[in-house]
C-alpha cells in the first residue's frame, strides 16, 4: 500500500511539476492543473487492495523512510524517468516526493498512520491520497525553485501524456505493486521462520 500512496505520490507530483507555473509554460501544460485533480487516486487504492494487500503484505506509512524511498521509489522514479525520456529531471523529482511525503504527514494525517497495517486502514489512505492530490498544486508552487526545469514545454508535455496515458493504472502501476508484493515480508513467512 505504501508502494501505491508513493506511485500515485509520484505521478501526481510529476503533473504538479508541470503545472505549478503554467502561465509561464508552454500551452502543453496549461491542461495539468486538472490532470492532477482528476487523477483516479481510488483507481490506484483499488489496485493496491488487490495486488499488494491481497498478497499478503503489511505495508506501513513508516516503512516509506525506513525501506520504500531507496528500495522502490528512487528505482521507480528512475525508470519511469527514463521511459519518459526525462532522466535528467530525476533530482527534481525526487525532491518533490520527498516535499509530498513531508505535506501528507504534516497537512493529510499521514503521519498518524505510522506502523499501522495501511491495508487494514483503506479508507484512511483514500482520504490521505485525495489529500495530497487536492494540495499538489500548492505544494509546487511552494517548491517552484528546485522545480523550474520541469516546467519547460517538453517535459510539461511528457509529464501530461504519461499521466492521461491508460498504460498507468492498466499495466505500470500494477507492475510495480505485483513486484512490492513478491518481495514484501509477510507475517505468516515472518512467523514460520521464528518457529
Amino acid at each position: 500500500m505504501q508502494l501505491v500512496s508513493t506511485t500515485a505520490i509520484l505521478g501526481l507530483t510529476m503533473t504538479t511539476l508541470v503545472s505549478a507555473f503554467s502561465y509561464k509554460a508552454s500551452a502543453e501544460c496549461l491542461s495539468s492543473k486538472s490532470t492532477i485533480e482528476q487523477f483516479n487516486t481510488d483507481q490506484v487504492t483499488k489496485l493496491a487492495m488487490e495486488k499488494v494487500c491481497n498478497k499478503g503484505c503489511k505495508p506501513t506509512w513508516s516503512d516509506f523512510r525506513s525501506i520504500l524511498r531507496e528500495k522502490y521509489a528512487i528505482p521507480i522514479i528512475n525508470a519511469e524517468s527514463e521511459k519518459m525520456g526525462t532522466p535528467d529531471l530525476t533530482p527534481h523529482y525526487i525532491s518533490l516526493m520527498d516535499a509530498a511525503y513531508d505535506m501528507a504527514e504534516q497537512k493529510c494525517g499521514a503521519k498518524e498512520l505510522g506502523d499501522k497495517d495501511l491495508c487494514q486502514n483503506i479508507e484512511e489512505v483514500k482520504k490521505i491520497a485525495k489529500c495530497v492530490r487536492g494540495n499538489m498544486w500548492s505544494l509546487a508552487v511552494s517548491k517552484s525553485s528546485d522545480i523550474l526545469p520541469i516546467m519547460l514545454a517538453a517535459p510539461c508535455k511528457k509529464h501530461e501524456d504519461y499521466l492521461k496515458n491508460p498504460e498507468l493504472l492498466e499495466q505500470t502501476l500494477p507492475a510495480y505493486m505485483e513486484d512490492y508484493a513478491s518481495q514484501c515480508e509477510k507475517p505468516e513467512a515472518i512467523s514460520a521462520e521464528q518457529t
